[in-house]
């Protein structure tokens, strides 16, 4: 694809500047508003074809950095759960987020390791939980990876939406000039049959 954009674009170039490919390719249809036409096109699909490729590179940075945060917030929550059932009674688990599984979707993940943590900076819970190494500084430097991780995550919520929008803007800009060139090439060989050079140069 990247090549079929650049051909075209580096063929435009070479018919812009030749006043005797223009004039043989005038009477076969493709006078300077059809060959801006299809100039247009090459340039839109070089654009699109660019900015796909940037939104690709947002989305893989995005996910590394998704990748970082999560293994550390949910090691760190494991080890906050750990804590709480060796030193709150048993019937207060569940009101730390100690019970049951972990979720694996991520946004109930998040909502249950916040609601455990802002739950440990409660006066029932606050003096044992500081004691064994949860006090509320440390807490609240947990809530912030926390916050972290879930802007990553939202970050690469959009840039895979964003890529995927780019891929179809590529996709339909590059199938347009491609058509577009399916009807030029053949006519252009037509009008420049007595120039092989031409149609050489030209890779038609």
């Amino acid at each position: 694809m990247a090549n079929d954009i650049t051909e075209a674009g580096q063929m435009f170039d070479k018919i812009e500047v030749s006043e005797e490919i223009r004039a043989l390719l005038l009477p076969r249809g493709y006078g300077p508003e059809d060959l801006a036409e299809g100039r247009a096109l090459q340039t839109s699909a070089n654009e699109t074809y660019g900015a796909r490729q940037t939104a690709i590179s947002r989305q893989r940075s995005a996910s590394d950095a998704v990748g970082v945060l999560e293994p550390k917030v949910r090691e760190t929550f494991a080890d906050f759960r750990e804590t709480v059932t060796k030193v709150i009674a048993k019937p207060d688990w569940a009101g730390l987020g100690a019970t049951g599984r972990v979720p694996g979707d991520t946004q109930k993940f998040i909502t249950a390791v916040r609601n455990a943590y802002l739950a440990g900076k409660q006066p029932a819970y606050a003096a044992p939980l500081a004691k064994y190494g949860y006090p509320a500084t440390t807490l609240d430097a947990d809530l912030a990876l926390l916050k972290a991780y879930e802007s990553a995550d939202s970050a690469h919520e959009t840039a895979m939406g964003a890529a995927t929008q780019a891929t179809k803007d590529r996709n339909a800009d590059s199938k347009a000039l491609d058509q577009w060139l399916k009807q030029f090439k053949p006519l252009a060989r037509l009008a420049l049959k007595s120039k092989p050079g031409l149609v050489k140069e030209l890779k038609l």
